[in-house]
């Protein structure tokens, strides 16, 4: 099943992954969960700092106060992405961050007769670095997690059973009649 993302949110504060997609047939999907995604994830998402930073006009030093939270993404019916993302800036003389939103751009023009261009278009890195977050979103919602495997605890599980069950053997005195 591919699945086409239409949002991916991490909030750290909350320990909280929010993603939203739609299937190949048409189905939408809504995933909210408590489970801390893969230390890549967090890495990939990271990366979107500079390009908001970038689309924001704002200047190089301010990258330390900037953290990317969420990525809205639409597409055009030739299946061109567009992409806003969302970012926290941290201030120093508020007691809450600033909220920064890209402007929408494609990754390529709309219109397929323009010509790509920077000012009206996602840089070719970035757009790149959506699709590493897309794949790392796949990863999470297959249950590849930081606690772990989610399809691994059930082989864990059973390993544990054995090893219990073994054990009540040899701690459990035979009945005796």
């Amino acid at each position: 099943m591919q699945r086409k993302y239409t949002k991916i949110k991490y909030n750290p504060n909350k320990v909280e992954c929010y993603f939203s997609f739609r299937t190949d047939n048409g189905n939408e999907y809504t995933v909210k969960s408590k489970d801390l995604p893969l230390p890549s994830f967090i890495e990939t998402l990271g990366l979107l700092d500079q390009w908001v930073l970038e689309m924001c006009e704002l200047p190089q030093d301010y990258l330390g106060r900037i953290a990317t939270r969420s990525v809205s993404l639409n597409y055009s019916d030739d299946d061109v992405m567009g992409a806003t993302l969302t970012a926290q800036m941290e201030l120093y003389r508020s007691n809450c961050p600033l909220n920064l939103n890209t402007p929408n751009k494609p990754e390529s023009p709309y219109n397929p007769d323009a010509d790509w261009d920077a000012v009206t278009c996602l840089p070719t890195e970035c757009a790149k670095t959506i699709y590493m977050l897309c794949r790392e979103a796949d990863k999470y919602l297959d249950g590849h997690m930081a606690q772990g495997d989610l399809f691994d605890q059930d082989k864990e599980n059973a390993a544990d059973a054995v090893m219990i069950e073994q054990s009540n053997k040899v701690l459990m005195p035979a009945h005796q009649e």
